[in-house]
């Protein structure tokens, strides 16, 4: 997928036709949108200390759809985001080690909401999210491809804060929590190697800011912060090797810039 593609329609398409006059509002949104995100994920030891990190910022897209069912909002989003960062951490032996590491994320979930006041709702669903980590060779250190994926449940709701005319403001909160998490990577001589990671709860709060057109059209800028932790996993032997994943956290900072068709 490219993405400088992908922006380039989004800036000679998509924004320009937010001025043009248009049809009536309607029920049901689709947005097409961009995304920016600062990556920041570290592992650590069993004694809590830094083993490597990961950091730099990852470009991607969006796609999302609400839509009313009765007395509820069926919500559909998917991201896909990919990117290269920094990679610090040590060799087997202890010794320091940089280089960098391509990342691709995909994400896609589905909600059900209810509006439980006339400034606030509630929501439920599940997700998968999917990472693929591809370490780059560098000087001593050969590379390594590791993907981690899980099914997540969630639970949150978002507050009108602020409303104004054609602007509004507000407050989305999360909680997640991931199901049966896996890690697999490619182990010379051996084949897949699959290590099963530890659930831990995590959280995704989000803040869009949503301007309304004359032909029912919105843009929507939306930072947002999201948090993940993983349990280090059990002990794996392949030959004379003994694998482990490492307890593991994420939290990235990112924006997102969307239209609704």
């Amino acid at each position: 997928m490219k993405l400088t593609a992908a922006a380039a329609f989004f800036c000679l398409f998509v924004i320009p036709d937010l001025a043009a006059a248009g049809d009536e509002r309607r029920a049901s949104q689709i947005w097409l949108g961009l995304s920016v995100m600062d990556f920041q994920y570290k592992e650590f030891s069993n004694q809590d200390e830094l083993l490597n990190r990961e950091d730099g910022l990852v470009p991607g897209l969006r796609f999302a759809l609400a839509s009313p069912a009765g007395s509820l909002l069926i919500g559909l989003e998917a991201t896909y985001q990919t990117g290269s960062v920094d990679y610090d951490g040590q060799l087997q032996d202890g010794t320091p080690h940089k280089t960098r590491t391509d990342e691709t994320f995909f994400d896609a979930s589905f909600t059900l909401g209810r509006q439980v006041h006339a400034r606030s709702k509630i929501h439920l669903g599940a997700g998968y999210h999917q990472w693929d980590r591809d370490i780059q060779p560098s000087g001593r250190g050969s590379g390594l491809f590791e993907r981690y994926a899980w099914i997540y449940v969630l639970l949150g709701g978002e507050q009108l804060l602020w409303q104004n005319g054609k602007h509004q403001f507000s407050l989305n909160a999360q909680a997640t929590y991931p199901v049966n998490p896996t890690m697999t990577l490619n182990f010379t001589g051996s084949g897949n190697v699959s290590l099963d990671l530890g659930s831990q709860p995590g959280f995704r709060l989000q803040a869009p800011w949503r301007i309304r057109f004359a032909n029912g059209r919105q843009l929507e800028v939306a930072p947002y912060y999201e948090y993940w932790q993983l349990g280090r996993s059990p002990d794996v032997r392949v030959g004379t090797w003994i694998i482990r994943e490492p307890r593991s956290e994420t939290g990235n900072l990112g924006v997102t810039l969307s239209v609704s068709l």
